[in-house]
């Protein structure tokens, strides 16, 4: 089967590590959030509340270049965050192209975004309070796509999606 493919699979792999300590006077000082800071407070007139964590990241992606006009692509994203945990968010695609100028796509993937650590911990002791429950928002997709070129200097799409 090896000898089918048109060409060898390629792999690419990511990793990254990060450490961040953000404070609450901090967020006072730059008016972050949805209140701007009392310019007739001092920048520290809310006590400091410091927050460390530890974020790794990784990726990978992977093409498979089958028989004609057909690959598959298939990759991997995912976070291990000290305060929220692991998330990951997985894609793929089948790309072909049955014909000189046409183009046909099937995606899926999916996205998540962690909360800030504003919105999780920052408490004014007036108004706001922060949420320690939060956890990551994620989103799933799929498309399906035609491109069809139908001119030197031109191109018509139709996509659908949900």
């Amino acid at each position: 089967m090896l000898d089918a493919w048109r060409g060898p699979a390629r792999v690419v792999v990511s990793l990254e590590d990060s450490y961040a300590v953000v404070t609450q006077d901090a967020f006072e000082r730059q008016g972050s959030g949805t209140i701007a800071p009392d310019p007739s407070q001092p920048p520290n007139a809310v006590p400091e509340d410091v927050r460390s964590f530890n974020l790794a990241r990784g990726s990978a992606h992977a093409t498979l270049r089958l028989p004609g006009q057909t690959r598959v692509e298939a990759g991997l994203y995912g976070e291990l965050h000290e305060v929220y945990g692991p998330d990951l968010a997985p894609r793929a695609a089948i790309v072909t192209s049955p014909g000189e100028r046409t183009t046909v796509k099937a995606l899926y993937g999916r996205g998540f975004r962690s909360p800030s650590v504003f919105a999780r911990f920052y408490d004014d002791g007036i108004d706001l309070t922060g949420n320690e429950d939060l956890r990551s928002e994620t989103a799933d997709v799929v498309e399906l796509s035609l491109r069809r070129s139908v001119g030197w200097a031109a191109d018509a799409f139709l996509s659908g999606f949900h």
